[in-house]
């Protein structure tokens, strides 16, 4: 959550920002064309759109990058985001991580959650610009106070591991509470865990419980391990090694090798019936799992 991340991370911003003016040909006038020729920073975002899709006129990605950059200089913060992302996935340019940062940064300020989850990304990763936790940290604390998922999994991380700030477990997990409440299978898993170890609170099986289910719905194989666990071990439910067997069973079908050998092992406490009635149960909750994705 706080380490170094490929190209198509940045990608999201592209769409986010992209979709929000789509444009046909017949959208494209002299209007607009005199506008952006006059410095208007929204018609020229929107020639440069133009000239990137060939909308109106003949596609030219060099130009359309110029067109981008006059509008980003103006202060468009779509313009913005645009720039940075082809400077960071060097999309019709040259590569060139210091300027992505300094056009993600420039987005941030304008106090865009998503370019403030980049910046503190950046800045952990030392992408673009020196490795500093600290300012990572604060810009995270921005986007995370505007709802981002993801800045909220990372504030609750560094609070965790004291990266950035003094570690604080309490604090770490307000925030991981604030990504589960808002659906993130990461967060709940994360949150399953807290209550399951213990991390900063007493230890409270029926709390991880909840959480591990919610995330085990959703697909996340190691909340699908660690549910059929809670189920075989009588904790924070009552034993049940079907239920067990069929969450393990889940989890060794998505890829994990470990529940293939906790599924044959829980299955050794089943009878012939328990055992058909068991897969019986894996069978309908991964067609349950499946329908709801």
């Amino acid at each position: 959550m706080i380490m170094k991340f490929e190209k198509h991370n940045y990608l999201f911003l592209l769409v986010l920002c992209c979709s929000s003016f789509a444009l046909t040909g017949n959208e494209l006038n002299k209007d607009i064309i005199q506008s952006a020729q006059n410095g208007d920073a929204t018609s020229s975002l929107i020639l440069g759109r133009a000239y990137e899709l060939g909308n109106g006129v003949k596609q030219d990605l060099s130009n359309a990058f110029k067109w981008y950059l006059i509008s980003a200089e103006k202060g468009d913060v779509n313009a913005q985001i645009i720039v940075a992302t082809k400077y960071a996935t060097g999309d019709g340019i040259v590569e060139n991580l210091g300027q992505a940062f300094k056009w993600y940064l420039k987005a941030a300020q304008q106090g865009l959650p998503e370019a403030q989850n980049i910046v503190g990304r950046m800045y952990a990763a030392g992408d673009g610009i020196e490795r500093d936790f600290s300012k990572s940290f604060l810009w995270h604390l921005k986007a995370a106070g505007q709802g981002n998922i993801y800045s909220q999994l990372a504030i609750g991380t560094m609070y965790a591991s004291a990266v950035g700030v003094e570690k604080d477990q309490t604090r770490a997990l307000a925030w991981f509470l604030k990504a589960a409440e808002q659906g993130s299978d990461i967060a709940e898993k994360i949150v399953g865990d807290t209550y399951n170890f213990g991390y900063g609170v007493p230890i409270d099986w029926s709390k991880a419980h909840f959480w591990y289910l919610k995330s085990a719905r959703q697909g996340n194989l190691e909340a699908q391990k660690a549910l059929g666990f809670l189920y075989v071990l009588g904790q924070g439910t009552e034993q049940d090694f079907k239920n067990g067997y069929a969450w393990f069973s889940i989890a060794a079908t998505g890829g994990d090798v470990e529940s293939i050998n906790y599924r044959d092992e829980t299955a050794k406490n089943l009878s012939t019936q328990q055992l058909n009635e068991a897969q019986q149960l894996s069978s309908k909750l991964y067609e349950e799992l499946s329908n709801s994705r």
